[in-house]
């Protein structure tokens, strides 16, 4: 679910994509932890498996092709610079709503999908039942394969960012890690 701040963030990105003009970004940096700001030429949107992220150009600090996680935006303003595209950009029509109702939906289904897999592995182990009630939510939130294999993914580095946080990992770490590589593979029916 998108947060207010959010929609207007997408609201604007989309906006400066149709109308191909540059923006000036505050974005948090998860690696740095702190926010930097940017000046950049926005492209596209793309769900991916870390979430949904803009695809633009950097012009400043540093020039270069950059995917941001949409999430980690905290402001986009377009400025009045337009730009002339260096790759096709993906056109927005008027139907900009639209688009952030899609997305937010997608999101949402992920969300429960991921409430679901946790509640399910919260033993560590996953029976038959719960493998068939999970492969029956998919189909009725209309998930991807790929959007399946993201939300495992994001729990697994989720679990794994908890285990190294210390910066060592016990034996005791490794077999829950095996248990829980074993309970993905089994609910991703094998493809991951």
């Amino acid at each position: 679910m998108y947060s207010d701040k959010e929609k207007l963030v997408l609201k604007n990105i989309l906006n400066a994509i149709q109308h191909r003009k540059v923006m000036k970004l505050m974005y948090y940096s998860a690696i740095k932890g702190n926010e930097k700001f940017r000046l950049v030429e926005p492209y596209s949107i793309t769900e991916t498996r870390r979430g949904n992220m803009v695809r633009l150009f950097q012009v400043d600090p540093v020039p270069g092709w950059r995917l941001f996680n949409l999430k980690l935006i905290l402001s986009a303003d377009e400025t009045e610079q337009a730009f002339s595209p260096r790759r096709p950009s993906v056109q927005v029509g008027s139907e900009q709503e639209q688009q952030i109702q899609i997305l937010q939906k997608k999101t949402q289904a992920q969300g429960e999908y991921q409430r679901m897999v946790l509640e399910a592995i919260a033993d560590m182990r996953v029976t038959d039942e719960e493998a068939h009630n999970l492969a029956v939510a998919r189909e009725r939130l209309e998930l991807s394969d790929d959007e399946v294999r993201g939300v495992l993914y994001k729990i697994l580095a989720d679990f794994l960012e908890t285990l190294s946080a210390d910066g060592t990992v016990s034996l005791e770490e490794v077999l829950l890690l095996k248990e829980l590589n074993q309970c993905l593979y089994k609910i991703g029916e094998g493809r991951i």
